[in-house]
């Protein structure tokens, strides 16, 4: 996985990525294309990269239940309201 530096709204699934070795940030045209090569040229770090990203998934895999989970407390409420004062 490359991605450019911009990731704010996703910032802590980005560093985990790149802190588990799943990806890497390019900050331009030229770094884009040194990884791009690199990744071309290295079927193990493909395959490294690869596991390390799929194992990033498996782990994050639960994260809408999570957010249902923390959210739960609210939405709750909103069973027990009359269908017309939901929207």
């Amino acid at each position: 996985i490359l991605f450019g530096p911009a990731m704010d709204n996703f910032a802590e699934i980005a560093a985990g990525l790149v802190a588990t070795g799943a990806a890497v940030t390019v900050t331009d045209e030229a770094a884009l294309t040194t990884a791009v090569e690199e990744l071309l040229a290295d079927a193990d770090l493909r395959r490294r990269r690869g596991d390390a990203a799929g194992a990033f998934a498996r782990r994050e895999a639960d994260v809408v239940n999570r957010l249902l989970d923390a959210l739960a407390p609210w939405t709750s409420a909103l069973d027990s309201m009359p269908p017309h004062a939901r929207a």
